[in-house]
């Protein structure tokens, strides 16, 4: 489900970006947090996530070797944060505290380092279980969910996916000044979906797939 998410998500960048002219030849990256709870963890209250970095393949054109090439990749990432854990994270962000971070950032040579910096990934793509049951929030219910995410500096879109009960959703947060027609990036999320959902249908006949190294 993480791949095809991610699969979904790059096929609709690369027609986006296609449309304007301004797709890499390079493949752009996505972040996604990953869960690195042990299988055998018991009842410890609380997440133990890390974080992968992942080629989207929006160099790769045909729907099928993207996914392909994904599934590949992430299986290395997998393996990779498995290793690392989740702890690596909490204690190098435990070296500074919250007040002198903020400050730092805001500072103009906060701003000066930062623009320095080259972005570790393009986008977040974050796939958050949905909700299985019937909610309901002071006897209203509970008839879709959406996801909102923050954006940080060189990464200005992020992508949910959740959903409700048999519903699934994509939901995009953007600047505005990067994605100024997030109506037109909606439908290719759109395309990208029924791409693969024809994969589905035609039971992937007539597919060459080709195998990565």
């Amino acid at each position: 489900m993480n791949d095809v998410a991610i699969a979904v998500c790059a096929g609709a960048m690369r027609k986006y970006l296609g449309a304007k002219g301004e797709l890499p030849d390079e493949s752009l990256v996505a972040m996604c947090p990953i869960s690195v709870r042990p299988l055998s963890g018991g009842v410890d209250v609380g997440n133990q996530i890390s974080d992968m970095t992942v080629a989207m393949g929006t160099d790769i054109g045909d729907p099928l070797q993207r996914l392909q090439a994904i599934k590949m990749r992430t299986d290395d990432a997998k393996q990779l944060a498995q290793i690392r854990g989740a702890d690596m994270l909490e204690h190098v962000v435990g070296l500074v505290s919250p007040a002198t971070a903020s400050w730092f950032f805001k500072s103009a040579e906060g701003m000066k380092w930062v623009a320095r910096i080259k972005p570790v990934c393009n986008t977040f793509v974050s796939n958050v279980p949905g909700i299985r049951t019937d909610m309901y929030f002071c006897g209203a219910k509970l008839v879709q969910s959406y996801g909102l995410a923050p954006l940080g500096d060189g990464m200005g879109i992020f992508h949910t996916i959740s959903g409700f009960k048999e519903q699934l959703s994509v939901s995009v947060t953007a600047c505005r000044s990067l994605l100024p027609d997030p109506a037109v990036y909606a439908d290719c999320i759109r395309d990208s979906f029924e791409e693969y959902r024809s994969l589905i249908e035609d039971g992937g006949e007539d597919q060459t797939v080709v195998y990565l190294e």
